[in-house]
């Protein structure tokens, strides 16, 4: 039971922590010093090219699977781990194609946190007693040789 409630609690803290992380570096980019506003500024000016879009579908594509992760590690749905461990390697992969981000301090504070969070949360999903609320299925298929909803 303390494992639930603490998966409970890392995946609403997780969620959380980077919805607030992106709203506090949107609000707070205007205070950041004038040459990193005029990198920032520069960026943007710069024109997009078919490998900016795609990198940007393929992080859309990322922080949905995210909120479906989300989602589905609240009810406890089978295949929410693999989904949430595997959107962990692609933004992994995805990082090193990435340009420079400047974060606010307060904005990266808590970009920090959320990656501790969700390092956290692999842990628990993995390594901890909750893990069995993903495994369930699969014990019961080796049993029974029937899959059960």
């Amino acid at each position: 039971m303390k494992a639930d409630k603490t998966l409970q609690m890392l995946v609403y803290c997780d969620a959380g922590i980077t919805i607030v992380s992106m709203a506090v570096n949107r609000a707070l980019s205007g205070f950041l010093p004038a040459p990193l506003l005029g990198f920032l500024q520069q960026e943007s000016a710069a024109p997009r090219t078919a490998g900016d879009l795609a990198l940007t579908g393929l992080w859309i594509a990322v922080n949905a699977a995210t909120l479906l992760a989300w989602i589905g590690l609240l009810n406890l749905w089978r295949r929410a781990r693999a989904i949430y461990f595997w959107t962990w390697v692609a933004a992994m992969l995805l990082l090193p194609l990435e340009t420079v981000w400047v974060f606010s301090p307060v904005g990266y504070m808590l970009d920090s946190a959320s990656t501790l969070v969700g390092g956290a949360l692999l842990g628990v999903l993995y390594f901890s007693d909750a893990k069995a609320h993903f495994e369930r299925a699969a014990r019961d298929v080796s049993r029974t040789g029937e899959a059960r909803a």
